[in-house]
This record gives structure tokens, sequence and C-alpha cells, in this order.
């Protein structure tokens, strides 16, 4: 049985050390052909992110025990395999056996590592004897009667809003590399369920029987994946699906992240197969450099883990098999077993954010596997930061701190922190609007699900957008932008403690008069004391190119407080019955027949 095919780095790939790693010329690489041209005396390592083995996780989740790495070759090698991990804070290399082999025409050798290896990953070297030998690839492999391995066939959900050009591009990779290949381990076994939240998309985008597209009410990613998966629950008597994927949109992956999920979930061991099966994120503009593997949740925050790992790295490609009790996987890549078509697995109707923790969190039970090589490539989200999405952050926070919180955290005083917090910060920025917002979203908190189910959710979602500050072109603001002037207020001087208390204390200067006019300072996390003393300021966001203006305005601002302390009363008298009455209305808000009639169909 193929375990994990070795992947070729494509022609003009910028990270090609995540496949491979050794000094050549783009001549000598043909992916086409799957052929690596060596000169006399060349090594090459895979040691990499995608040809390396996770040996620690098959063997402690599925029934291999003894790994072989099939080589095609043609002339003559010296073939080493090799063994890493974690020692201290070091890496630590074992060289397991070495071989030398040699043939005139191409041919496919085998090596066997030591049995019932249980710690890091498996890789491999192979150095050139002679000039023009020829590498052609090959695969790790396990001796398993597949006959007694049980069926796995994979339903792709994908939720789509308005982003036609990765949907078309992720449909014209699952056409080339599944559906119309039939050696790909996939071909029969994969069908797509798209929700098209924006209804954009048309039937011609789909090309063949397994790819379905579903024009839905613009619900937001829990309405989009739901829908999306009622599809696939509706047709999973006659296709045998076994397993969902929830994948995000705006994402670019391979078809091997899925082949390595679905071989990893067949052979898994029968007390382990009800896990749940998560894909790392890594960023489109530095593709080798990880923004999360698994992650974290608590009432006081979520921690994603293995954050900024350079997936070039040997030591981090080690370090991220580590397990280190992640109790959640994002929405962007997850895959987990349906046992009934009334499993519990449908989302909440929040719309936006927090819909993923839900769901992990009703799965306390289910283990939360990740590994190396199932990932894609998704926008760094310092580019999809939106001042809107705080309320979203806000209420849908408390809604899920609400159902799966613990009472020794989850608090009235919890409630008030979390708020004050964000409405301090946003009215010493003059960013009132932005803490009316956040008031707003504790207010809808107090509604409850009934409250929530009862509302269109493009509507309330287009009234979020509008009540915040919109960036428009700097062409169209007051103020003349600086670049100088912006950078030093981005690199704000350090503050001497006197100073610094002197400000605090007087609000960021606010009942100081205001001694500057259209200070130009980051729009995304900015320092409040840049703004020391402004009476205006233009927030400029590098991302977009874009900002909007802000003006200091102290009845604004009592007015906030006012707001705020009247929130307070509230969160001390109305928190238990709120929490109480989430608590008792959940289970009839995650149901299909509560889905069916909200998304209309």
């Amino acid at each position: 049985m193929i375990l994990q095919e070795l992947l070729f780095p494509k022609i003009g790939e910028t990270a090609k050390d995540m496949y491979i790693r050794c000094d050549f010329d783009e001549n000598s690489l043909n992916t086409t052909e799957k052929r690596l041209t060596m000169k006399n005396r060349q090594t090459v390592w895979f040691d990499t992110y995608f040809n390396s083995f996770s040996v620690e996780k098959w063997n402690k989740w599925t029934v291999v025990n003894t790994v072989k790495l099939h080589l095609t070759l043609k002339g003559a090698f010296e073939v080493a395999l090799t063994r890493f991990e974690i020692d201290g804070d070091g890496l630590a290399k074992y060289v397991l056996s070495g071989d030398s082999v040699s043939c005139s025409e191409t041919r496919e050798f085998q090596f066997t590592y030591p049995p019932c290896l249980s710690q890091g990953v498996l890789a491999f070297e192979i150095t050139a004897l002679e000039k023009n030998s020829e590498f052609h690839g090959g695969a790790y492999y396990a001796e398993i009667d597949e006959s007694s391995l049980p069926e796995v066939n994979l339903a792709l959900c994908i939720c789509t809003y308005r982003r036609e050009d990765y949907i078309r591009n992720t449909i014209a990779m699952l056409q080339r590399d599944v559906f119309g290949n039939k050696d790909s381990p996939l071909h029969g076994r994969l069908r797509v369920y798209i929700a098209d939240n924006g209804r954009t998309l048309k039937s011609e985008d789909t090309v063949n029987d397994e790819i379905w597209l579903f024009p839905n009410i613009n619900a937001g990613g829990s309405g989009g994946f739901t829908r999306a998966m009622i599809e696939a629950l509706e047709e999973r008597e006659k296709t045998s699906l076994t397993h969902i994927v929830l994948m995000d949109d705006d994402v670019v992956f391979t078809a091997d992240a899925l082949e390595r999920t679905y071989t990893f979930l067949r052979a898994l061991k029968p007390d382990n197969r009800n896990i749940i099966l998560g894909g790392a994120m890594l960023r489109i503009d530095r593709p080798y450099l990880q923004h999360g593997a698994g992650e974290t949740w608590r009432v006081n925050g979520t921690v994603f883990g293995k954050i900024n790992y350079d997936m070039r790295v040997l030591a981090d490609v080690v370090r991220n098999e580590i397990e280190d009790g992640s109790n959640q996987l994002a929405w962007w890549f997850c895959c987990f077993p349906i046992s009934s078509p009334q499993d519990d697995i449908l989302s909440i109707p929040i719309f936006f954010q927090y819909d993923d923790i839900d769901f992990n969190q009703r799965h306390r039970d289910m283990a939360k596997v990740t590994l190396n090589g199932v990932c894609l490539w998704h926008e760094s989200f310092n580019k999809k930061q939106s001042l809107w999405k705080e309320y979203y952050a806000i209420r849908n926070r408390l809604v899920i701190c609400a159902l799966h919180g613990s009472d020794a955290e989850f608090t009235p005083l919890f409630v008030q922190r979390l708020l004050g917090g964000v409405v301090l910060r946003n009215i010493l920025l003059y960013r009132y609007k932005c803490a009316w917002l956040a008031l707003r979203a504790v207010e809808d908190w107090f509604k409850g699900f009934e409250w929530l189910a009862a509302q269109d959710p493009d509507t309330l979602h287009r009234e979020v957008m509008a009540s915040v500050y919109k960036p428009a072109p700097l062409g169209e603001l007051p103020v003349v932008f600086n670049y100088e002037s912006y950078k030093q207020n981005k690199e704000w001087e350090k503050e001497g403690r006197i100073r610094r208390l002197f400000r605090r204390m007087t609000l960021n200067g606010l009942f100081l008069p205001a001694n500057r006019q259209g200070v130009i300072i980051p729009a995304r996390n900015p320092i409040h004391g840049c703004l020391y003393r402004a009476g205006s300021a233009l927030n400029y966001d590098e991302e977009s190119g874009r900002g909007f203006m802000v003006y200091r305005n102290i009845k604004e601002f009592l007015r906030v407080c006012m707001a705020y302390l009247r929130m307070v009363k509230k969160i001390r008298r109305l928190f238990t019955e709120t929490v109480k009455s989430y608590r008792e209305s959940y289970p009839q808000y995650k149901t299909e027949s509560f889905w069916r009639g909200y998304l209309g169909v």
C-alpha cells in the first residue's frame, strides 16, 4: 500500500526546500516526466516538509509499523535511510542504513526502515556516484492487505462568497489530478459540494457529476458550510460517504493533501477511527511560512499552534510533528467522520467566526491530529482584517463561551473586562464607531438564539459593515499622506516611565488642548501614544493603500463611557439568565430541520 508519494517541486517554485534540498539548475529538473538528473557526487536530501515521513504519528494512530521506501533510479547511487527527532533544544539525526545501488536502465529499488519506530520523522538522502544519474520519484510503502481496511469516501464541502477565480482554479486542479486521473487513490472516492453564498457561480463552472453547486443565501460561513454538509448527507446513502472535509474557498491546495488524508484515514487503527484531521495553513505570499497547525481554545482566548514555522528548515519540520494537545482545528481544512445522517455536525446560525470552535468543543472527545504535508495556502490574515469583524469576534465569542466555557472561567466579570478592553482601546484611538459596535455585539448576545435565528443574516451583516469607518483612497482624504511621518508613528519612540504614567493618567491627553492635527498612524495595531494630544488622525492601511479619518470628540467619549457603565449593570443583571438560555436552546439550532427552514431549502 502506498502511504505517501514523493513530490517534485514545480518549475519556478519559490520554496523548493519544502520538497528537496540540493543545488540544481532548472534544466536538471523535469517535473512533467518526474526526473531529476544529478551530477557526480551530488547529494539530494529528502528530509523536507513534503517528503519526510511522519513515522511517530503513523505508528501511533495507524496499523502501519514497518515502512518501506521505493525509489525509481537510473545510474549509480548511495542511499541512506535517516530519522530525525527533537533532542532538547536541538535536532538529532540517526543514519539507519546505507546501501549502494546501480543500474543502466530505470528500475525500482526497495529499502526497509527498522520496524516499530515511534519517534520523529523518517527521511533519506541519495548521492550520485556517476554523472547523469537520474532520480525518477518513489513513495513510502507498507505491506498491508488493503482488503482488510475500511472504505473511505470523502465529501469536500466548500462555502464561497464571490471567490470565483479561486473556486474555478480548485475545480480545474481536481479535474486534472483526481477526477481525470485514474491513478489517483481518490479517483471515484471524492465528491465536491459547493455552497455559493454570493450566487455568482454558474452551473457550467462545474465540469462533472462529482462536483455539485448550490446557490445559497448569504448566511456566512456557518450557513454555507452547513448547506454543503446537508447536501452531502442527503446523498450519503447512494455515494457511501464516510468523511466530510470542510475547506475555505480562498485557498490554494494540491490533490496530494487530500490523498494523504484519504490514505491516513484508511490505515487508522479501529480504536482511532473517530478522530478529526486538520490541515495546516501556510501563507500565499510566503509559501514556506506556516500561519498555524492546530489551535488551543479556552475562554480567555485562542492560541494558534506552531505559528511562523519555516517549512524550509528541518528543525521546524520535525518540531511541527510534535503533538501539543491542540483542542481545535480550524475549518480552513478540517476532516471528520460521519456515522449517520443525524450526526451532531451541523453549525449554529452565528454567520462568521467561532463556528469551527463550537464544532470542536462539542466534540471534545475526538482526538485532533495534524500531519506534515496536509496543508493549504491562504492569504495572510493581515490582508483580511476589517473593523466590522470585531462585532462577530465579540458576539460569537460570548455565544461559544456560554455554550462551552466553564462556570469558573466564563463569568460576568470576564465579559465586563473583555468589553471594557475593546471599548477603551477604541475610544482612546477616537474610533467611537468601533466602540459602539462592540457595545452592540454584547447587546445582541443578550438577545439569544431566537433573535439570531429570526434575523436576515445578509441584512444584519450589511448593517454591521456600514456601522464602522469605510477606508477611502488617500487622495480623497483631507490629510496629505507623508510616509516618513507615518513610519515614525508606526515605530513610536520609547517612552520614559514618568511620561507614560502621565499620558495614561490624562487618558492619552484627551482633556488637554490638542496641539497636533492629521497625525498619520497605522490602521492595524496602532499605538495609543501616537495620538497623544492629537485632534485628528489619518489611519493608513498598508495592505490596501487606503485610509480613514478619526477626530477627537470628548462628548462622544463621555457618551460611550456612560453606555459602557449601563452595559455593565445589564451584564451583572442578565448574565446567568442569558447563559442558561443559550445552553437550553442550543440543541434545536444545530438540527437539519432548523437549517432547512433558515436557509429556505
